[in-house]
């Protein structure tokens, strides 16, 4: 996937954003007995969800983890949307890019 992808839940603008893949040794993500291959791809992606109102950033990819990531900014701005247009951002790991003026909420684990 590369920059933004447009869909609609209802009566929300929604955009998959492209942040880039991080290269992972395969034995780290599928087990030994799987055969695992050397090399395998994990893209970043983010979720931007526009209610008119209110535009929610859920995610804000890799950022500089790697040499193909780090392309969100230019993902938000294909959407015509700048950083500053982010209201809310929802986070679903510790991977954070700051953005001006919105709120952050942390997803964590409750027991």
């Amino acid at each position: 996937m590369k920059g933004a992808e447009r869909f609609r839940i209802g009566d929300y603008d929604c955009w998959t954003l492209a942040d880039g893949e991080l290269i992972y040794p395969g034995w780290t993500v599928l087990p030994p007995e799987g055969d695992p291959p050397a090399e395998l791809s994990a893209p970043y992606t983010a979720l931007l969800v526009d209610t008119g109102s209110t535009r929610i950033l859920i995610d804000t990819g890799a950022g500089a983890l790697g040499p193909n990531t780090g392309k969100l900014p230019e993902s938000l701005a294909s959407t015509g949307f700048l950083p500053e247009d982010v209201h809310v951002v929802i986070l679903s790991t510790r991977i954070r890019t700051t953005l001006p003026e919105c709120s952050y909420f942390q997803m964590r684990r409750w027991s």
